[in-house]
């Protein structure tokens, strides 16, 4: 089991115009059965993944 904690670097209008990109990204892995809990920090300054993987590469 991996939990990934994400930091965003841009301020969060970058972060929204990339958003629907990003929602793609996390449905593939989630469809997948790689990821099986995702959701936003409060405050907004980042986000959290939960996930299975073998490695840290597949991950």
């Amino acid at each position: 089991m991996f939990i990934i904690s994400l930091q965003y670097t841009k301020p969060i209008e970058d972060v929204e115009k990339v958003l629907p990109e990003h929602i793609e990204y996390l449905d593939r892995y989630f469809d997948s059965g790689v990821f099986f809990c995702a959701g936003r920090k409060i405050p907004r300054t980042g986000g959290i993944i939960i996930g299975e993987a073998g490695s840290m590469e597949e991950m």
